[in-house]
């Protein structure tokens, strides 16, 4: 219930017809684009546009538009940058933030505390799932279920503790010794996975320093599945969800191909060679497949 008091009031504003416009760079910003997946499920239709892209559409922003900043540590100078921007406009400013006292949160008219903790590595990991659950939260709210919302995040904390157990540490470790040696990996998703997918493959780069990219499944017959040759590790990322269907087709194209592939998924499907299973937790399944 940390931004409960904040929440209402970014409810009612969006509810009046404020326009909402989500920004940020990096982790942050495909933070935005799973939050414009959680806007478009209530009838919202949200804008993400990532901080170093911001000025083409800054035209666009006025006194009835909401700009969500999120940030890690409140410093991020493109973002910085797009703020300023949106604030002559006469935008009202939202940080969604994780370090306190920083320079975002002194430009922005409302905070939404992540309280995360502070970020010990680079490669920033539980900042992304504690914006994406406040982001989440808010657009519950939004529809008039911030009691249910609760309920979810709540609920997701539980089974993700249970779910880290170290079976799965092990089965992972394992996994990441067969893949030590390779030089490209690809990995797919479908609406709320596509985020996922991309903040995945962010975090093979930034971790081991292997090429990894990641694509909208549909994007796969337009040229990438030339890139996809024998032992090509692929990750599909899947949920119970109305697309199911079409992920897994897209997962069989690669493995006709000859690609290794590896589902990250709530359920077992003949086209996976390897399983990590996730928890099946509705729209909130992007959780799990993002950790």
């Amino acid at each position: 219930y940390i931004n409960e008091k904040e929440i209402k009031i970014l409810v009612e504003k969006i509810n009046s017809g404020y326009k909402v416009v989500l920004t940020g760079c990096g982790t942050a910003s495909y933070c935005a684009l799973a939050t414009k997946y959680f806007f478009a499920q209530q009838g919202i239709d949200a804008q993400a546009i990532p901080s170093y892209e911001f000025m083409p559409f800054v035209k666009f922003i006025d006194n009835k538009t909401l700009v969500f900043a999120i940030s890690q540590s409140g410093e991020t100078a493109d973002t910085l940058i797009a703020v300023k921007e949106a604030k002559k406009q006469g935008a009202e400013i939202v940080a969604v933030i994780n370090a306190r006292g920083s320079t975002l949160e002194r430009l922005a008219d409302t905070v939404l505390s992540v309280g995360a903790g502070p970020e010990i590595a680079v490669v920033s990991t539980k900042a992304l799932t504690s914006q994406l659950s406040i982001l989440y939260l808010l657009t519950t709210a939004v529809a008039d279920r911030y009691e249910e919302g609760n309920k979810k995040i709540i609920e997701l904390s539980t089974v993700l503790t249970k779910w880290l157990n170290v079976q799965l540490i092990n089965q992972l470790i394992t996994l990441a010794k067969k893949l030590l040696d390779e030089e490209h990996m690809y990995l797919i998703g479908k609406h709320l996975n596509y985020p996922a997918t991309l903040e995945f493959a962010l975090k093979i780069k930034e971790t081991s320093y292997i090429h990894a990219e990641p694509f909208a499944a549909g994007e796969l017959k337009h040229g990438v599945i030339t890139l996809i040759q024998k032992g090509t590790p692929c990750f599909v990322l899947a949920s119970q969800d109305e697309v199911k269907a079409e992920v897994l087709s897209s997962a069989a194209e690669l493995k006709a191909r000859g690609g290794l592939i590896i589902g990250i998924s709530p359920f077992e499907s003949k086209e996976f060679d390897i399983l990590i299973k996730t928890p099946d937790l509705g729209d909130l399944t992007i959780f799990g497949n993002i950790i």
